[in-house]
Formats: C-alpha cells, sequence, structure tokens
C-alpha cells in the first residue's frame, strides 16, 4: 500500500511539472482583479470534489479503464500543443483535463461520472474571457453581421455586411466584441452546468443535446438584438431609442434561454442514477506498466520547455530616415519570450511626426490591441473606429498624451495576404498557421481626421515598409 501510495504520488508530481507554467499563470490569475472571484469558487468546487472523493484510493493501484487514460492523455496532448505555442490559459485547462483523467483511475467508475459536472465547472471558473473572446469573437461576430444582413435585407433594408461591419441605408455599423455574445455564451454554460449539478441530472447525450440548444438560443437572441438595434439606429432613424433597448433586449433574451434550460433540466433530463453500495463491487487493476508510462509522458511534455526554449531574436529594421528607439527591458523580454522581433523608431514625413513600432512574429501572444499599452503610458484615447486610409483597414482613436498633448493613434495587423484592423481577426487568422504577422501601431502628434491626406501617406508607408519586411527571409 505505501509503494501505491509513493507512486501516485509521483504520478501527480509529473503531472504538475508536466503543467507547471499554466497553474503558475492560473494562481497569478486568480489572485487579481475579478480572477479572486473565479479563485473563490475554484477553491469551493476543488473541496466539494475531494469531499466526494475517496482519498484511501491513493493507497490503492491504479485501476483499469480505458476512458480515463485517454481523457489524461489528451489533457497531455494538449498541454504539449499550448506549451509549444506559449498558451497559458490553454495549458491550465489541459491540467484540468488531465486530472479529470487522473482521477478516473483512482476512483470507482461510479464517482468519476459523478465528478463530471464539478470539473467542467472548475473549466468554466478558470479566467478566459479575454482569451475566448479573442479566439472566437471574430467568427461569432461574423456569423452575426450575416444573419443581420439578410434579415434586413428580406425586410427591404438595403444591407451589406463585410466581414463584421455592417452597412444599412448608407450608414456604417461596426459589430464589435460586446456583440459576438461570448459573455453570455460563458455565463450561460456556467448556469446550466452548475444547474445540472446542483438538481443532480444525468450529463449524457441528452444533456448535450439541450446544451447546445441553449447556446444556439442565446446566439439568435445576440443576433435579434443587434439586428433590431441596427434597424432602429439606421432604418427608423430612432437611435436614442436603440440605447435605450440595447441592455434590456441582452437581458431579456439571456432571461429566457435560462428559464428554458432549467425548465428542461427539471422535467426532462433523468435525474443521475446513485446506487450507493456497502459492499462495491472490486475493480480490475490496471498493468503495472500503465503508472510509469503516464509518467513518462508527463515528463516528455514538462521538459518540452527545452525545446522550445526562446533564444535572442534578430534585430528589426525601421523604415528609412526614421530613428530608431531602444526598447525598455520588459520589451525586449517580451519579444525574446515569443520569438519576436520589434523597433520603435521617431519617424518624420510630410510635415507629421510621431512614432511608429512594428512587431513581427507568429505568434499572436506577442501582439496586443495598441490602445492598452498607450492607457497604460498615460494616454487617453477617445472612441476608437474602424476607417480605410488609402484603402488600408485601420484603427484610428484621437489621444493626449501623458504631457496632455493631442496625437493621434492608428493601428493595424498584417500578414503577407491579408490586412486587418481587427485583433480578433488577426488571432483567428492565424491560428494553426506558422505564417509572420506584423502590428503596427503609429502616434503622430496632432489631431488628424481620417480624410488626411499626409496622414494616408504616413500609413501607406508604413505599411509597404511591414510588407517589405514580412518578404525578407530570415537569416
Amino acid at each position: 500500500m505505501r509503494r501505491d501510495l509513493l507512486q501516485n504520488l509521483l504520478l501527480l508530481a509529473a503531472l504538475s511539472f508536466a503543467f507547471r507554467d499554466g497553474l503558475q499563470w492560473l494562481s497569478g490569475a486568480l489572485l487579481q482583479g475579478d480572477g479572486r472571484y473565479h479563485g473563490l469558487l475554484g477553491v469551493i468546487l476543488f473541496g466539494v470534489l475531494l469531499s466526494r472523493s475517496d482519498l484511501r484510493a491513493l493507497w490503492r493501484p491504479l485501476r483499469l479503464g480505458a476512458a480515463p487514460v485517454m481523457v489524461l492523455l489528451a489533457g497531455l496532448a494538449l498541454g504539449a500543443v499550448s506549451r509549444w505555442e506559449h498558451l497559458r490559459l490553454l495549458e491550465a485547462l489541459a491540467a484540468v483535463i488531465a486530472g479529470y483523467g487522473a482521477l478516473g483511475l483512482l476512483v470507482s467508475p461510479e464517482a468519476w461520472r459523478r465528478s463530471r459536472l464539478p470539473t467542467l465547472l472548475l473549466l468554466l471558473v478558470v479566467p478566459s474571457m479575454s482569451r475566448l473572446q479573442g479566439y472566437l469573437g471574430f467568427p461569432a461576430r461574423v456569423l452575426t453581421a450575416q444573419l443581420v444582413s439578410d434579415a434586413l435585407s428580406l425586410m427591404g433594408a438595403a444591407s451589406v455586411d463585410t466581414g463584421t461591419v455592417l452597412h444599412v441605408e448608407g450608414q456604417e455599423t461596426y459589430i464589435d466584441l460586446p456583440c459576438s455574445g461570448m459573455r453570455s455564451l460563458w455565463t450561460g454554460a456556467a448556469f446550466y452546468v452548475a444547474a445540472s449539478w446542483l438538481e443532480e441530472r444525468r450529463a449524457g447525450v441528452l444533456w448535450a443535446l439541450i446544451g447546445a440548444a441553449m447556446a444556439l438560443t442565446l446566439m439568435l437572441f445576440n443576433a435579434l438584438r443587434v439586428g433590431v438595434l441596427v434597424g432602429l439606429s439606421h432604418v427608423a432613424q430612432q437611435p436614442l431609442l436603440a440605447s435605450v433597448l440595447h441592455e434590456p433586449m441582452g437581458m431579456i433574451g439571456f432571461g429566457v434561454a435560462c428559464l428554458g434550460a432549467w425548465a428542461a433540466i427539471r422535467f426532462v433530463l433523468p435525474a443521475a442514477a446513485i446506487s450507493p453500495q456497502t459492499n462495491p463491487p472490486r475493480m480490475a487493476q490496471a498493468p503495472h506498466w500503465l503508472r510509469p508510462a503516464l509518467m513518462a509522458a508527463a515528463l516528455a511534455v514538462g521538459l518540452q520547455v527545452a525545446a522550445t526554449a526562446p533564444v535572442a531574436p534578430l534585430p528589426l529594421p525601421p523604415p528609412a530616415g526614421a530613428t530608431a528607439i531602444p526598447l525598455l527591458d520588459a520589451e525586449a523580454a517580451l519579444m525574446q519570450s515569443f520569438d519576436a522581433r520589434a523597433f520603435k523608431a521617431r519617424f518624420r514625413q510630410g510635415g507629421l511626426e510621431g512614432e511608429v513600432v512594428m512587431v513581427r512574429t507568429h505568434r499572436f501572444r506577442a501582439q496586443h490591441q495598441p490602445d492598452v499599452c498607450l492607457r497604460a503610458g498615460g494616454a487617453t484615447l477617445e472612441a476608437i473606429l474602424p476607417h480605410e486610409l488609402g484603402g488600408i483597414p485601420v484603427r484610428l482613436a484621437m489621444a493626449s498624451t501623458h504631457a496632455d498633448q493631442p496625437a493621434t493613434a492608428v493601428w493595424w495587423y498584417q500578414s503577407a495576404t491579408l490586412t486587418t484592423d481587427d485583433y480578433a481577426h488577426r488571432i483567428f487568422a492565424g491560428l494553426g498557421r506558422r505564417a509572420p504577422w506584423i502590428m503596427v501601431s503609429l502616434l503622430v502628434e496632432g489631431h488628424h481626421t481620417p480624410d488626411d491626406p499626409l496622414l494616408s501617406e504616413v500609413v501607406q508607408k508604413m505599411h509597404d515598409h511591414a510588407n517589405t519586411l514580412l518578404q525578407r527571409e530570415e537569416s
């Protein structure tokens, strides 16, 4: 028994080693801002899981079960991918999945099944909304724009969607992140899983179908809300009424979807079968080689960092005539950790002066939304709106620097084949591809409108330089 305890603890230690970076990120995220509420819920859920688990299982050999092994290996595979791409959130989620698989090798099949819903809640507790918006927000917004455009066209309104921008009756509406519906989907999923757990319902195929129906209902209500708001603003010319109905419509749609899901949980889903037995059947033991094999797989994932250790990036040259500005130590360390190349420079062209930052990498984590850094540096920004300058899609905002000087912020993202002003689009287009992208961020002195030809010339020059850097072969 002591030997089994030692070997089981070694297996858990190997899994912790494999996911150490993701767990370290998770511990930090759960101690900051709203993450503390996630952390409190996570501690409660983890305590419930422990209280419902037979800790004496640590003193026993692993049980034989194909499903727990497959879940554990799936978690390790996901962890390997996340370590390769430096995706700490994904690594934290992989740790929960692998931990659930390991639990299945220690406890009875019935106890493992009962822990399914609490484990799903643990996955939802991980602070992931910002990443979820980045990964899935763009395709959700594209789908919303398409649905709204088709509905308005059927009703006779001249409507054309171009990605995440709707052109209705000659007016432009941008479908932004809050309109993606990701937050309502995440909150709805947490409600559905928690309600199913509290009502002690069986999580099977029917449960998954009802959950999918709830998600579809939330998406349709979100598209309906956006369609009504766009119709009121641009077709009926009632923008004030649209602003008044914005939040109530979202709350009504979410409430209807949750009420329908709760009714299905109470009256459609069967209760989970719990049959306590004083003398549970003896579980078949796993072969002796399984534990060392799983430990070896976990150690291989954990040691992968040596194969993907960052190296010092090559310098990225600024455009001709610009004066390079040294990167801060923290900026240089960030670039190195993600194998990125970057420069900051001071430029002067056609009577305009300012600073430009370019970051070249195939990993989106090294890039960001520049308004975050501008605000962190003390600048204030007014409304950030999409525009086209010389045919190049950009985000533009009037700004005031930390010295209270007027400025114009412009930024975009480009690859060798695509230019976009949408960070979520950049993430989605780059997933699974190793092609490099460049983030271009300009801070031009003074306030300049989108129709300023001098500003368009600066944007065109920087776009051309970024395109040259993308085509230049790494030495």
